[in-house]
């Protein structure tokens, strides 16, 4: 599009554009995600005609999104694509100093969390999205969000215990 130094310009330029766009991705890492926004920024000025009739900062806004929407169905699937085993070998194994199991991880968090926390709990290990959780026991979907954050309170405690 221009030179290097225009180049440099017009990053810096719309760099809060790409930070904004980042924050909506908030189940990615924050580095992850501001990285791919900035790539996609990057990618938008290599790749903007002017021909094409409509502004920089609507394009960029569009393939900031799209790379970020592509970065996270990558991250989903390869989460997806972890067996039971694997995950619970990730998450208690590996991070846990005394290498509990994941049914006793379970039943620990059962004894430290409400029935009624374990019970959403539940539904989203089964595959429910929050807005199906908050439909099906008929509370808000930020109730739904605020016990998924006691659960990790008390997972993280349990996963680290001595």
């Amino acid at each position: 599009m221009f030179d290097k130094k225009s180049r440099d310009e017009v990053i810096k330029n719309y760099l809060p554009l790409a930070k904004s766009m980042s924050k909506k991705f908030s189940t990615l890492s924050h580095e992850d995600r501001l990285q791919e926004a900035l790539l996609a920024l990057i990618k938008a000025y290599d790749t903007f005609n002017a021909d094409i009739g409509v502004s920089f900062g609507l394009y960029a806004k569009v393939v900031i999104l799209n790379g970020l929407k592509s970065f996270y169905n990558k991250e989903i699937s390869y989460k997806n694509s972890l067996s039971g085993e694997q995950v619970s070998e990730y998450v208690i194994s590996d991070r846990s100093k005394n290498k509990m199991n994941f049914i006793e991880f379970l039943n620990d968090l059962k004894q430290k969390i409400t029935s009624s926390d374990y019970a959403i709990f539940s539904h989203l290990l089964g595959g429910d999205t929050q807005k199906e959780c908050s439909k099906f026991f008929g509370i808000s979907q930020s109730s739904v969000s605020r016990t998924i954050g006691r659960i990790k309170i008390f997972s993280k405690d349990l996963l680290w215990r001595e």
